[in-house]
């Protein structure tokens, strides 16, 4: 898709609507408060989806390479094997979100809440998880390679399955006792 487009797609979405008029499809029985928004399979690649803030959204499967999350909360969202290569989560809240089996190659959570979200099988090669709150986050067999967590807060996160090379950065962080770090 050209830049050109992307940024098309991105500047039309300014209401839910113009979201499922985009996705050419009427909207599930979720809305995002009650019960989760049905966003499964959708194909929102490139979007600024800040139209989001503040719903419960399922994600799974969905086709989100370059979107932009950024300030958005989506808090226990569910995007389980998406694609979300590239996407920008800048000082997004998606705490207690469910990413296992996700591809974040590239992804950027700057000063990003992922605190108790679970990341577990997810791939995350050189993501930047830079000054992050993940406390409590699970990375069980999460690809980590290359990827950089300075500054980031991992109390009580389960990092210690996580697959690392020399050059992910985790350092400096903050971490306590029951954190657990990469062998």
């Amino acid at each position: 898709m050209t830049d050109e487009r992307v940024q098309q797609r991105a500047s039309e979405l300014m209401t839910l609507a113009d979201l499922f008029r985009q996705l050419g499809r009427p909207p599930g029985a979720g809305d995002g408060i009650s019960a989760p928004l049905d966003l499964r399979d959708a194909d929102l690649a490139g979007m600024d989806l800040s139209v989001l803030h503040m719903l419960v959204v399922d994600f799974r499967n969905a086709r989100l390479a370059g979107a932009d999350f950024s300030r958005v909360s989506l808090s226990g969202s569910d995007f389980r094997g998406a694609d979300l290569r590239q996407a920008t989560f800048v000082e997004a809240d998606v705490s207690d979100a469910h990413f296992d089996t996700a591809d974040l190659t590239e992804a950027t959570f700057a000063h990003a809440d992922v605190s108790g979200a679970s990341f577990d099988g997810a791939t995350m090669v050189r993501a930047l998880l830079a000054h992050v709150d993940a406390s409590y986050a699970t990375f069980t067999g999460t690809n980590l390679r290359g990827a950089s967590l300075h500054g980031a807060d991992v109390s009580a996160a389960d990092l210690a399955d996580a697959l690392t090379d020399e050059a992910t950065i985790l350092a400096p962080i903050t971490s306590d006792a029951l954190t657990r770090l990469p062998r």
